[in-house]
């Protein structure tokens, strides 16, 4: 049982029912970490068996507020392993996907996993009924039993009162309150944060020149916004088709997220930087992608893992290993799959369909494109607008229009699937 120590022998109820001729020590009642309910645990005591022990580091034995759970946690092995990798290496870590895929039963399991991490307590706060962002502060107070001081606010008080103690807590449902749930010391550049993320959806939207404009201003700042704004600026750049003033800032790029050593940033400038060279100097991007992809393995960044996947695919297709080139394209599907990605997912197909009219499959090609047709941002691709129209005048209309339709009437999972056993029959 996970919640023994070395040497030490525990039962369950049921089993404790069954035996016989055997000494047992009654532990009580006690939470384990699947949340399911409580188990009455024993120990055995025998000849040979130490007997002294600390004790059991359960969910109930150290402070918490941690929902008992209806049903019984299946799966997600790998998940918990690196989220929990990930909670004992970083003060802040946020999980982020579509609505229902589970983030916040995830998020309690890894809390449950780690309690004999973490000897002040495990701690979930819920923010769904917080409408003002400003009251999230109150809400931490509140769930963790916290009294505001005489001539202290909330912040501070709870500050004060959480100072050389270890806890964890969740803070779920934080979308609507995100700024107040952000403003730590670590991270005092909110306002960076939403240039940033302005300029992801202006290429989202197809208009990339905007997005440069903002990451322009972005680097003019000082501190890690100006990090920000060199590093994102060189894809901005090589995706408004502005190759050469990509290349000349890519190392400056490169070397500024080094520098501060976040593995997020640093993944995305390994993209940036493959992709501004990917035209001009397909070999130079190609090791760029290779340790682009060595490194976001090795630190755990798969979003980015996903993106430099696909643009290596096409040009491993073109100038390297054919079969390497059909395994990425599949990391990118399933990676992108899995996170609950349509929008990037569909840029996956738009390589693909490149990749499928060059080996002349036209059909395909139609089909993946079909796929792709609620994306405008998928014109971006390098060679995809251009692959689109040769298959437009290689294939008769009636047949060009029947792929795409076919393509545009899957849904994620037919897509999916559609694309994967394409790539297993070439």
């Amino acid at each position: 049982m996970a919640v023994g120590l070395g040497g030490q022998v525990l039962v369950s109820n049921s089993t404790a029912a069954l035996l016989t001729g055997v000494d047992l020590v009654d532990l009580g009642e006690h939470r384990l970490r699947d949340l399911s309910g409580a188990e009455h645990l024993f120990q055995v005591r025998a000849e040979g068996l130490a007997t002294g022990f600390p004790l059991l580091k359960t969910v109930n034995a150290v402070p918490g507020n941690l929902p008992m759970q209806a049903t019984s946690f299946v799966g997600r092995g790998e998940e918990i392993r690196e989220l929990s990798e990930l909670v004992r290496a970083h003060r802040l870590v946020t999980l982020t996907g579509v609505g229902g895929v589970g983030k916040t039963r995830l998020a309690v399991q890894v809390a449950a996993e780690l309690v004999p991490n973490v000897g002040d307590g495990v701690w979930l706060v819920e923010l769904v009924p917080v409408g003002d962002p400003a009251a999230v502060p109150d809400a931490v107070a509140s769930a963790l039993g916290i009294i505001v001081q005489a001539g202290m606010t909330v912040t501070a008080s709870v500050a004060n009162a959480l100072a050389g103690r270890q806890l964890l807590i969740v803070l779920d449902n934080c979308e609507h309150v995100h700024r107040c749930c952000t403003t730590t010391p670590a991270i005092p550049f909110d306002t960076a944060w939403a240039s940033y993320w302005e300029a992801n959806a202006r290429i989202n939207a197809g208009r990339p020149d905007r997005c440069v404009e903002i990451l322009t201003d972005l680097a003019t700042r000082t501190g890690p916004a100006r990090v920000m704004g060199l590093f994102r600026r060189v894809l901005g750049l090589a995706y408004a088709g502005r190759s050469g003033e990509a290349m000349a800032i890519a190392d400056d790029g490169l070397n500024a997220a080094r520098v501060h050593a976040n593995p997020y940033w640093i993944a995305n400038a390994y993209y940036g930087y493959g992709r501004a060279f990917t035209e001009t100097d397909p070999a130079r991007a190609l090791d760029t992608f290779r340790v682009g992809l060595a490194y976001t393995r090795q630190h755990r960044v798969p979003f980015f893992e996903a993106l430099i996947a696909r643009d290596a695919a096409g040009l491993e297709a073109v100038h390297g290993d054919l079969d390497q080139a059909l395994t990425l394209f599949t990391t990118s599907i399933d990676l992108f799959h899995q996170a609950g990605d349509p929008t990037d997912l569909a840029g996956t197909f738009a390589h693909l369909a490149v990749f499928f009219d060059r080996i002349n499959r036209p059909e395909i090609a139609a089909t993946l494109y079909g796929t792709t047709t609620h994306d405008p941002a998928v014109n971006m691709i390098i060679g995809f607008v251009a692959a689109v129209d040769h298959v437009r005048n290689t294939l008769d209309t009636d047949t060009f229009d029947h792929c795409a339709a076919a393509g545009a009437a899957m849904d994620t999972a037919e897509a999916v699937r559609y694309a994967r056993t394409r790539i297993e029959a070439v």
